[in-house]
């Protein structure tokens, strides 16, 4: 796998995209839990 032979480049990358995907995911569930709370259950 040739991109973790630049270190900078993949650690940014684990870095970021895991940053990007939480937030995502939070405010998905957090809008999600906003419509429907009865069916949803918070954490």
């Amino acid at each position: 796998m040739p991109h973790f032979l630049i270190p900078e480049i993949s650690i940014l990358v684990k870095i970021i995209r895991p940053a990007i995907v939480y937030f995502f995911l939070l405010l998905v569930f957090r809008f999600m839990g906003k419509r429907s709370v009865g069916t949803a259950d918070p954490i």
